[in-house]
């Protein structure tokens, strides 16, 4: 009941309600609401106003992420969002979306992929509500997957021209190519960030496609006709990698293994904010899966406020205030959701100015309350000050019998060590554990490898971790923390996300 007041209140007309609002919706969705609200979202992004479609297609993109129903619904419902808006979203929700689309391992999942997103972005170039400049967004996606996962396909009459496809019919290899070729020739053309890389993708998607088994007999003339004449295109990535493709077709045992299916991605999960402000880590150094699965996030914009994809329960209680609000009450227990009485200020924290970029003395980290303006705030944030060492030992994940537990120890240089140590309470071993730590715009993160990635069944502490943060600009410790294991008795894989807040940690770290 109250997701669809608080839907039609991102609709509103003032810029602060909307934005309040969408926040809100992002704190109220779950499983179980995800598709109605989604839904409901993106209708309203078709009307939405230029100035607003930005915010709202960032959390479209990190609602699905998190709470699609299926992968089927993940791409249909970003790729009618690349559709609509496709200048608007950011590299890492497309990476997102392909991360999860690879991570399936299912052929009915990669059919469907290219079914879908090769319609829409042949509607953007041939369909009846054809758009001026095809969303760069949609031609990178379509043609990585494409690339990847075309030869799913039945290869199909062989099409001359890409506008020869008839509307709404089955995608094969055959019309996927010719739709490449095309964007490889008008990649340039594209709208949006990603636009200038559409021809690169293109072009690359050619080569593999054409380097599949069961479609290398009628494509791979084609494919190569186009790599010789692209080979003097204006577009020096284009013109590069012609040349280099050209010369692996010469060798067919080479150019297969340069060309074969890239291994499956872990499922990525956007979180709340730009790629660029945070920096990611893992011990196997595979930083840009890690960004991609974590998303980026000025972790202190949302420390302690329980918005982001491991929101507690406590972290909807909190929005009461902002319903309220939204409605023109003043708080209160609202349907049952009764607003957390207010509490001193544990730690010099903006729960949400990253997010919704107030310039508002900070609040407290009381859920959702710093929403409601500055007059609502507490007293103003005191400065950090760096202090020659300080410690704490924090439990930075606990759920069904798993626990991380983190030692925090700073030096005299300011870096700080955290020492982290795994327990298993359950009965069956632990396989493949992994952690995976992002940390603020401004910390730098060094991970070592683990002692093991197994953790034996009622263990504590047998197997530990450490890494190293070192501050460049001089602002509170936070860490978001993704750990993911195989149960060994079952066979199920399990991730979870966490978050060490700021106020966890004493003022001296």
């Amino acid at each position: 009941a109250f997701g669809g007041v608080v839907v039609e209140c991102v609709k509103d007309a003032d810029m602060s309600i909307r934005r309040r609002a969408l926040e809100l919706v992002y704190a109220l969705v779950n499983e179980t609401n995800a598709s109605t609200l989604t839904k409901e979202l993106l209708d309203y992004l078709h009307v939405a106003d230029v100035e607003f479609k930005a915010d709202l297609v960032e959390k479209l993109c990190q609602l699905v992420s998190m709470y699609a129903p299926s992968v089927a619904f993940y791409v249909d419902t970003v790729t009618e969002v690349m559709v609509e808006a496709g200048e608007h979203i950011k590299e890492n929700a497309v990476r997102s979306l392909l991360a999860a689309v690879s991570a399936s391992g299912d052929d009915s999942v990669y059919r469907h992929s290219c079914q879908a997103l090769f319609t829409a972005c042949w509607e953007c170039y041939f369909g009846e509500n054809r758009k001026t400049r095809t969303p760069g967004s949609l031609a990178c996606a379509t043609c990585w997957v494409l690339g990847e996962y075309g030869d799913v396909l039945d290869i199909g009459v062989a099409q001359a021209n890409a506008k020869d496809f008839a509307a709404g019919g089955q995608v094969t290899a055959s019309a996927a190519v010719a739709l490449i070729e095309h964007i490889v020739e008008n990649g340039r053309e594209c709208s949006g960030a990603l636009g200038f890389f559409a021809s690169h993708y293109a072009i690359t998607a050619l080569a593999k496609l054409a380097s599949r088994a069961n479609l290398e007999g009628s494509l791979r003339g084609r494919v190569e006709a186009v790599l010789a004449k692209t080979k003097g295109s204006s577009i020096l990535e284009v013109q590069a990698r012609s040349v280099e493709f050209s010369e692996l077709f010469r060798f067919n045992v080479a150019r297969k293994a340069a060309f074969e299916r890239m291994p499956a991605m872990e499922v990525a999960n956007m979180a709340t904010a730009p790629l660029e402000e945070v920096s990611v880590a893992s011990a196997d150094g595979g930083a840009a899966a890690v960004a991609d699965l974590l998303g980026g996030a000025d972790l202190l914009g949302d420390a302690g406020n329980g918005v982001g994809p491991a929101a507690p329960a406590a972290a909807i209680g909190g929005g009461a205030d902002l319903l309220g609000d939204l409605l023109g009450g003043g708080g209160g227990d609202i349907g049952g959701m009764t607003a957390p009485a207010s509490a001193p200020a544990a730690a010099p924290v903006d729960p949400l100015a990253a997010l919704m970029g107030d310039s508002a003395p900070p609040p407290t980290a009381t859920g959702l309350g710093g929403l409601l303006g500055s007059e609502f705030s507490a007293a103003p944030q005191m400065p950090v000050a760096m202090q020659p060492a300080a410690s704490a030992m924090v439990k930075a994940f606990d759920k069904d019998g798993v626990s991380v537990t983190m030692n925090f120890s700073k030096a005299a240089d300011g870096s700080v060590t955290v020492a982290a140590s795994f327990g298993n309470a359950t009965p069956s071993d632990l396989n493949s554990f992994a952690l995976q730590v992002a940390v603020p715009k401004g910390i730098t993160l060094e991970m070592r490898p683990a002692s093991s990635s197994s953790i034996p069944a009622g263990s504590s502490g047998a197997v530990t971790q450490t890494m190293r943060l070192q501050r460049e600009v001089m602002r509170p410790l936070a860490l978001r923390i993704r750990v993911s294991y195989t149960v060994a008795s079952t066979g199920a894989a399990v991730q979870e996300m966490s978050q060490v807040d700021a106020s966890m940690l004493p003022a001296g770290l």
